[in-house]
């Protein structure tokens, strides 16, 4: 069954439009609920008070100041309040809440609210918040802060013959799921309460209500509606709306309903973090990389939250999947004044693969090297040690998805091609990026997740899946039955999930950090091994089966137990110390290069993506139809993110608040997409398998940015590459609207600097 694609178990329902989404569910007695937001990026709260139209018996008010010391969301950190109380950090911060019969009462509710806040001075640059802590380090909040180091890159950058320095930007961007935000909560026994809604991860928001509501764990039940899309974007902030959903509940006696429209999602839930990655790279002359310098500087919002662990994948993967001996990260995540940026797919990785992959084609030009040349001079193998001193063991499979990718779009020639190219205003290029991604928490976060995860046998006969991890559109609640059926020989149709609820599934984790198939399908694995186990042992080995149920009626006439469960354990040889930030950051990483082929108009800036190709190596696909989609999904978001996606603010509040005007790739946009399954199986994953589901979209932003540099002789190194950062990268040649590259002759003088990186765009020191 694994390597095969059945039909999706949440198919049907969803192509003929029966699936019911939190905002359809028809709940008997149920109120609206909406949020109450400052109006102001930073000040100190004076009053909030209900005037004399407010609606008494008619309307409930919710206010941060009835909440006492578990005003506090359960996160990395306890930093973030449900309500403010006495400051707010950002515009759109919840003060109060109102609910009412109908949404139409509780907006006139809501407008007899008064809030009166204190303006303070605002920070919402995360350039001025660096160039600020330059200054003053204690003038800026560090929401977290972590250094990697490897030998000694000073001494070696001070030797080294060749030294280049670049700065990258990326910008904030929006998961734009289908679906927004939304719950329901019920109020539940012993000020306890019941949640259903959207979200990425039942136990997240079950321990954030139990400490907000001060009640039993039991009674506290949270079940996942389905889900209609999130990449990350209903891993936190479901707590927190959950949480005001059941704080009006516990407060009029009956259910309530808290649904985002989409401009209150654009505007107010979290994004993906902004960066500012500097390099300063030591080679040789052959291109082989000596030193790494890297600063990673996040934008960290105005609380916490998730930025601490976004911060360490970030530094884990920023030199990319290459081996130098010297290296010395810095990371810093820096507090501003805009809203809490959190979880999107790829969780700091793309940030740092855009600045890594962008510079390492700039060595490339400087050292006369193809980009496929220099990345294969440097890349990880078996054998080779990372940053953090780990040593790769097995399915290093890095060289191999370069090579997938460069055969699948012909580089080498077309390179060539387009870099001899004559002088011309429309002309095309090609790029890429080769990226990695480590599967399932960093470092001890597994163990210390203790997952669970069981396989039942119910009285129908079925074999019920009990995790709860979610199916948000990944397709996870059809593989982990195909991995389940793989092991018993059994039709996948007798196989089923259960619907993620906190009071009928273990805690299994959170359905983030590509963890699910390879973690949990792990687990599913040996619980699907104990069973066959216990079958063999009460009906005789396998062979003298009449047949499955036959087996299982023995097992149950034996009385033995018809629940399995299995236990996280580590990979043996695995050791990692937080505190130093050495060892085995991930039990294995997967890989994956991505080609971009475009034309770009060099007089107006226009760039017309044509082809994308990528090769992803999984270890594994258990569903090879749903790997595909999962590629291709990756793909179109990440060029999403280096083309079209622009997130810019004034005075705290994001300009793009409606896909009016925030602006994602539609289906005029894709181009063919070329996804390209590579598999070299992972010892302890199941069937093999690795992590798939944030590798696609790391590659693509790099791989078109690098393809622009070519195509048009400017290096873009802010992110997105729009057609006004493309002309005016090019506004300091007015002979011509292209500045050409260089031919890709191995005989050219070095140059003392790199064209492609003009002044005031990308900036490059060499040294003696």
């Amino acid at each position: 069954m694994i390597g095969r694609s059945p039909a999706r178990t949440d198919a049907r329902e969803k192509i003929v439009g029966s699936t019911r989404y939190i905002a359809d569910y028809v709940v008997p007695g149920v109120w609206q609920g909406i949020t109450l937001r400052s109006a102001v990026a930073a000040g100190r709260i004076r009053t909030v008070t209900a005037d004399a139209h407010f609606p008494h018996g008619e309307a409930v008010l919710v206010t941060g100041q009835e909440l006492g010391a578990t005003n506090r969301v359960a996160m990395v950190t306890d930093e973030m309040p449900f309500l403010a109380t006495d400051a707010v950090r950002y515009a759109g911060e919840p003060i109060a809440l109102v609910a009412a019969p109908t949404l139409h009462a509780a907006r006139a509710a809501a407008h007899a609210v008064r809030i009166e806040i204190d303006p303070c001075t605002p920070l919402f640059s995360l350039q001025e918040a660096e160039e600020r802590r330059r200054a003053d380090p204690a003038s800026v909040r560090v929401h977290a802060e972590c250094r990697i180091t490897r030998g000694d890159a000073a001494a070696a950058l001070r030797n080294a013959a060749i030294v280049i320095a670049g700065t990258y930007t990326t910008q904030a961007q929006e998961q734009a799921y289908i679906e927004p935000q939304g719950v329901i909560a019920w109020p539940g026994q012993r000020g306890g309460t019941v949640i259903e809604g959207s979200l990425q991860c039942p136990y997240y928001v079950h321990n954030a209500l139990v400490r907000l509501l001060g009640c039993a764990p039991e009674d506290v039940i949270v079940r996942q509606s389905p889900t209609g899309g999130a990449f990350g974007g209903k891993e936190d902030i479901p707590s927190v709306i959950g949480g005001h959903a059941a704080l009006l509940a516990r407060a009029c006696g009956h259910p309530v309903r808290i649904v985002y429209d989409r401009h209150e999602d654009l505007l107010f839930t979290p994004k993906r973090h902004p960066s500012i990655v500097h390099h300063r790279t030591g080679v040789s002359e052959d291109g082989r990389l000596l030193a790494m310098e890297i600063t990673v500087v996040l934008d960290g919002g105005a609380y916490t939250t998730l930025s601490p662990v976004v911060l360490s994948r970030a530094v884990l993967h920023a030199t990319g999947p290459y081996e130098c001996p010297h290296v010395a990260i810095h990371g810093v995540c820096l507090g501003t004044n805009i809203p809490p940026p959190g979880a999107f797919r790829g969780f700091g990785a793309p940030q740092v693969a855009f600045a890594i992959e962008s510079h390492i084609d700039r060595i490339a030009h400087r050292c006369h090297l193809r980009p496929d040349e220099i990345r294969r001079r440097n890349i990880m193998r078996i054998g080779s040690v990372t940053a953090t001193g780990q040593i790769l063991r097995e399915s290093v499979s890095a060289e191999r998805v370069l090579d997938e990718a460069l055969t699948a779009s012909d580089f080498v020639r077309k390179w060539q091609a387009h870099g001899a190219a004559a002088r011309q205003r429309h002309r095309r290029g090609i790029g890429l990026a080769l990226t990695w991604h480590g599967g399932g928490f960093t470092g001890n976060g597994e163990v210390n997740l203790a997952s669970v995860a069981a396989l039942s046998i119910e009285d129908d006969g079925r074999l019920l899946i009990r995790t709860s991890n979610v199916e948000m559109g990944q397709g996870a609640h059809t593989a982990l039955p195909q991995i389940v059926a793989e092991r018993l020989g059994v039709p996948l149709e007798r196989i089923a999930c259960a619907q993620p609820d906190t009071s009928q599934v273990p805690n299994s984790g959170p359905t983030v950090a590509s963890r699910t198939v390879m973690v949990v399908g792990r687990l599913i694995e040996r619980c699907a091994d104990q069973l066959a186990d216990a079958l063999e042992q009460a009906a005789g080995p396998r062979a003298q089966w009449n047949d499955f149920d036959g087996a299982l009626d023995a097992l149950r006439t034996a009385g033995d137990p018809l629940r399995f469960e299995a236990r996280y354990e580590p990979p043996p040889g695995i050791h990692w110390d937080e505190r130093t930030y050495r060892g085995d950051a991930y039990a294995v990483y997967s890989y994956a290069c991505t080609v971009v082929e475009l034309s770009t108009d060099t007089l107006t800036g226009e760039v017309k993506v044509e082809r994308a190709i990528a090769a992803c190596d999984i270890g594994r696909a258990i569903h090879p139809q749903v790997v595909e989609g999962q590629i291709e999904g990756g793909v179109l978001q990440g060029l999403g993110m280096g083309l079209l996606e622009q997130s810019t603010t004034h005075e705290g509040r994001f300009d793009q608040n409606r896909f009016q005007t925030y602006i994602i790739p539609t289906a005029l946009d894709a181009p063919e997409i070329l996804p390209i399954i590579v598999e070299d199986p992972y010892s302890r994953g199941p069937g093999g398998a690795k992590g798939l589901g944030e590798l696609p979209v790391h590659g693509p932003a790099p791989a078109l940015a690098n393809a622009v540099a070519q195509a048009s002789g400017r290096r873009i190194t802010d992110l997105p590459v729009t057609p006004e950062r493309i002309v005016a990268a090019g506004a300091g040649d007015p002979a011509s609207p292209i500045r050409d590259l260089p031919s890709p002759s191995r005989d050219l003088p070095s140059p003392s600097r790199d064209p492609a990186s003009p002044s005031g765009v990308g900036d490059e020191k060499e040294e003696a």
